[in-house]
């Protein structure tokens, strides 16, 4: 079986719980877990911990848009991280897609998605 998943609390827990499934109850062999959608991570654990203990600003201007995207980002990779984490505690290897924006054209996406399962299965 290879089970896929996205980089969030829910359906990492829901992948975990399907995981004790397949490989407790119906004894079939977990092949690869693949997370869909993981973005680059920009921020160290301690600036991610810093942004994390900072309120999204209120104000309009550019700087605390900014801000509250720096904020957003380094909660989204907070949780990211913890997924990663505990999905890697299973017994199979972990396949990472990356996050495409919009705007490539599908043959390009689908290019991307190609490249990022050849490095990790050579990894």
């Amino acid at each position: 079986m290879i089970v896929v998943n996205l980089p969030e609390e829910m359906p990492t827990n829901e992948s975990l719980e399907l995981c004790a499934v397949l490989q407790g109850e119906l004894q079939l062999p977990l092949l690869a877990l693949v997370v869909n959608q993981v973005v680059p991570e920009i921020f160290e654990a301690m600036q991610r911990d810093q942004l994390a203990d900072l309120d999204e600003p209120s104000e309009a201007d550019a700087a605390a848009q900014a801000l509250g995207a720096g904020i957003r980002r380094a909660a989204r990779e907070q949780v990211q991280s913890q997924s990663l984490s505990r999905l890697a505690a299973l017994s199979a290897p972990l396949l990472r897609l990356p996050f495409l924006a919009e705007g490539a054209t599908p043959g390009t996406r689908v290019s991307k998605l190609v490249e990022a399962l050849a490095q990790a299965s050579h990894t």
